[in-house]
């Protein structure tokens, strides 16, 4: 999500196939220069993005087997991208690693919020001038490389009505299948949130997955512990000074 302005729209940049890592880093660079009293370029959830946009995930698995990329060069060049960010003062740290506080894009102190899809409606609500893009591309990546996760529903066993959960699971599927259950889920959106058509036509092509390489990030989907080793070192890059920084030493 991003403030509209005299800078380059992010948005263009995108349909034009100019919308990456440069460009990004870029609006920033401009946006503080720009507004002395700004907080810094981008806020709110980023990291593991960027790093899925490299096509790589911090973890993947592969016959059946967990793979441990952090060492792949391709993974280093991002996470000094996203240290160099913070370096140069472009990273705002809000309130906790995962901040989707509004305020600083709200009051022009930030260029960029991270944010899921969620909380955009938001924006609307509040009569905001605000337009959202995708991560942007990494420029040496041969694609555009797109995060993806899977939704569903668990039938417990035992329960006592499976036959009526099965009915609800596919009611649901039917909301994103069916035509014309379709329409009314986009025109009951359409008038509760506030999207115009525009954006909400553009929000909602990101569900052909035909458009995008899609990438599976596991890393969260071990245990509790390793998610905070591989937060700590990689997510966190972008927000909070470490030991190489220090010694001023790159990332790796």
């Amino acid at each position: 999500m991003m403030r509209t302005g005299s800078l380059d729209h992010p948005k263009e940049l995108y349909e034009k196939g100019e919308w990456d890592w440069n460009s990004f880093k870029q609006i920033m660079v401009d946006f503080v220069t720009k507004n002395p009293d700004a907080l810094g370029g981008l806020q709110g959830l980023i990291s593991d993005d960027i790093f899925i946009t490299t096509g790589v995930p911090l973890i993947s698995v592969k016959n059946g087997k967990a793979v441990n990329n952090i060492n792949n060069p391709t993974i280093d060049r991002a996470a000094n991208f996203l240290m160099e960010l913070r370096k140069e003062g472009l990273t705002v740290r809000g309130d906790g690693m995962w901040s989707n506080e509004t305020d600083p894009i709200k009051n022009g102190k930030a260029a960029f919020l991270g944010v899921g899809q969620w909380l955009i409606c938001g924006f609307t609500e509040e009569g905001m001038n605000y337009e959202f893009v995708p991560y942007p591309r990494d420029p040496k990546a041969d694609k555009y490389y797109y995060q993806a996760s899977t939704f569903g529903y668990m039938v417990p066993s035992g329960a006592k009505n499976p036959e009526g959960a099965a009915a609800f699971i596919d009611i649901m599927r039917q909301c994103y299948t069916d035509p014309e259950f379709r329409e009314v889920i986009d025109q009951s959106t359409l008038n509760d949130k506030g999207y115009s058509q525009e954006q909400y036509d553009f929000l909602t092509s990101f569900e052909d997955m035909s458009k995008f390489d899609v990438v599976v990030e596991n890393y969260t989907g071990f245990n509790s512990e390793l998610t905070k080793i591989i937060d700590d070192m990689c997510i966190n890059v972008a927000f909070e000074e470490g030991q190489g920084d220090q010694k001023g030493n790159s990332w790796t």
